[in-house]
C-alpha cells in the first residue's frame, strides 16, 4: 500500500485522521512503519486533548468568575437590604407612633399613613432583595477530572483513543 490512514480518537470520538503516503519513494507502507508512527500520532491526540482541556478549563474559569460575581452581588444586596430595613423600621415605628398620639390633626395622620404605606412597600422590596441574595448564594459549579488512555491497532489503520 502506498498510503495508510490513522484514525485519531479522543474519548471515543473521532477527532481527525492522519493520512500517510509514500508517493516520493513508491515504497509500500508496512505495518512496522505504522508502529513507528505511534508516538507521533499519540502526540497529535495529546495536543487535541490538551486543547480541549484548555477550552474546558477556560469555560470552568468563566463559570467560577460568574458565580463569584453573583455571590458578591448577593452579599452586597443582603447588606444593603439589612441597612435599609433598619431605616424602614425607624420610619415605620415613628409613623405608627404619630397615628397613636392624642390630638393629632387629620392631615398629619394622613401623612403618617402615607409614610407607613411607603415604609411597608419598601419593606416588601427589601424582602425581595433578601430572597434574591439567599438564592444567589446557594449557586454552585462542578469541575471535571482526567481519566486514562487506551490504544488499539488494526491492519490498515491505527486507532488511538484517549479518555479524559
Amino acid at each position: 500500500m502506498l498510503f495508510r490512514s490513522v484514525v485519531l480518537e479522543v474519548e471515543g470520538e473521532v477527532v481527525g485522521f492522519l493520512f500517510v503516503d509514500n508517493l516520493l519513494t513508491q515504497r509500500p507502507i508496512t505495518h512496522e512503519d505504522m508502529i513507528e508512527l505511534l508516538p507521533f500520532t499519540g502526540q497529535i491526540v495529546v495536543a487535541i486533548r490538551n486543547a480541549r482541556l484548555i477550552q474546558k478549563l477556560s469555560q470552568a474559569q468563566e463559570a467560577l468568575i460568574s458565580t463569584e460575581r453573583l455571590r458578591a452581588v448577593g452579599e452586597l444586596a443582603s447588606g444593603v437590604a439589612h441597612n435599609v430595613n433598619n431605616i424602614l423600621a425607624a420610619v415605620l415605628g415613628y409613623a405608627e407612633l404619630i397615628q397613636e398620639l392624642p390630638n393629632v390633626p387629620p392631615t398629619v395622620i394622613q401623612y403618617a399613613q402615607t409614610i407607613e404605606k411607603a415604609a411597608l412597600d419598601g419593606a416588601n422590596i427589601v424582602r425581595r432583595i433578601q430572597h434574591f441574595a439567599r438564592k444567589e448564594s446557594k449557586e454552585t459549579r462542578n469541575l471535571f477530572d482526567l481519566d486514562r488512555k487506551s490504544t488499539r491497532l488494526n491492519s490498515s489503520h491505527l486507532v488511538i483513543s484517549y479518555a479524559v
